[in-house]
């Protein structure tokens, strides 16, 4: 019962968090566009020596979130792994990205990168025992909160959370995945009250 309690309040706190604003996210993508046209020249080596002191800028800044930084991050990750998709670092790169995407927020261009992910680097986003699994299936959650494209989403959640518990049962989030599942057509206030039960 506790459980359902826990699990109803914490997808009620993420959708709360919520994402950026309109302003804030169209002068985003303003920086993004001008970035990655600067960025299309760059060698492997500059763009991964430039993500690796980007990286240490975000680290040093901790726990203080400089949104530009976090912009220029996942634009130069980003940038990598479109202009080497071959290179050994290609998905590890694009995972970086991805993962710069979660912390500001930007859930829908997170997914776009983790959907690339298993669709360009399978033996990539199977490692770390299906962690990028469960976060994708989370990830793609938060969006059909936000109530976008609720049926495709919907699907893609269900698979992806469906393949982390077949390809990845010894991991200890497969308990919350079949949760996830078994209640995934519930709404945060049902959900609670199931666990008042």
């Amino acid at each position: 019962m506790k459980k359902l309690v826990v699990y109803a309040l914490l997808i009620s706190g993420i959708f709360a968090c919520g994402g950026e604003k309109k302003e804030d996210a169209e002068e985003n993508k303003n920086v993004v566009k001008a970035d990655l046209k600067h960025m299309e020249t760059k060698t492997a080596e500059e763009l991964d020596a430039g993500a690796k002191n980007l990286d240490r800028l975000i680290k040093d800044n901790m726990p203080n979130i400089n949104k530009e930084q976090y912009i220029a991050a996942i634009n130069t990750h980003y940038q990598f792994s479109q202009n080497f998709p071959e290179h050994k670092d290609a998905a590890y790169h694009l995972d970086k990205a991805q993962g710069y995407c979660q912390q500001i927020k930007d859930f829908a261009r997170s997914e776009k990168m983790l959907a690339q992910l298993f669709r360009e680097y399978p033996d990539y986003a199977g490692q770390k025992n299906g962690e990028l699994y469960y976060l994708r299936a989370t990830n793609l959650d938060y969006i059909l909160g936000e109530g976008k494209n609720g049926a495709a989403y919907k699907r893609e959640a269900k698979k992806v959370y469906q393949e982390f518990i077949e390809k990845f049962p010894d991991n200890p989030l497969v308990e919350d995945a079949k949760y996830r599942l078994e209640n995934f057509d519930l709404t945060t206030d049902q959900i609670i009250a199931k666990g008042k039960k």
